[in-house]
């Protein structure tokens, strides 16, 4: 429903497991400020985030529930929250959790292995899922699957956890 030049704020995705997979494999996250590029209200939307663009289906851009950007002048009349920074260890989250990776620990081969495979400071994660035996876990990170052991996701500190 949104126009073309709206700034928008995803809150959610609706719909199932593969809506939000695909959503989340295109690199579209909750939270992610976008803008609407156009929007043909019997077809696409096409809209624009940071340098990308994506092109979404009607079907597929109705799973995604968004609420206007406020202005500047809006942001600086309210006051100001105080920040809390809770953090959780990355193996002690649930399936189907998110949040912001605030601290990647470890020493060494380790820490310089979770680096390389985009384990960094600010980056969006998603936990997919435990193996059966609850070792590894598999998690989504700048559209990727990742599969890492319990004890290396111990290292890895997250905040803004939902």
């Amino acid at each position: 429903l949104a126009k073309p030049g709206e700034r928008l704020v995803i809150k959610e995705f609706t719909g199932g497991a593969g809506a939000r997979m695909r959503l989340l494999s295109m690199g579209l996250r909750v939270a992610d400020e976008i803008e609407v590029i156009s929007n043909l209200n019997q077809g696409q939307v096409v809209v624009a985030l940071d340098t990308k663009r994506f092109v979404l289906g009607k079907g597929l851009a109705r799973k995604i529930m968004v609420e206007r950007k406020p202005h500047e002048k809006e942001i600086r009349q309210q006051p100001a929250a105080p920040k809390k920074k809770l953090s959780i260890r990355m193996s002690e989250m649930r399936e189907g959790q998110k949040g912001t990776i605030c601290r990647v620990g470890g020493n060494g081969a380790l820490r310089r292995r979770l680096l390389e495979m985009g384990l960094l400071k600010g980056s969006n994660i998603y936990i997919e899922k435990y193996a059966p035996l609850k070792d590894p876990l598999e998690l989504i990170v700048k559209g990727y699957h990742v599969s890492l052991r319990v004890e290396e996701a111990a290292q890895i500190s997250v905040c803004d956890v939902s």
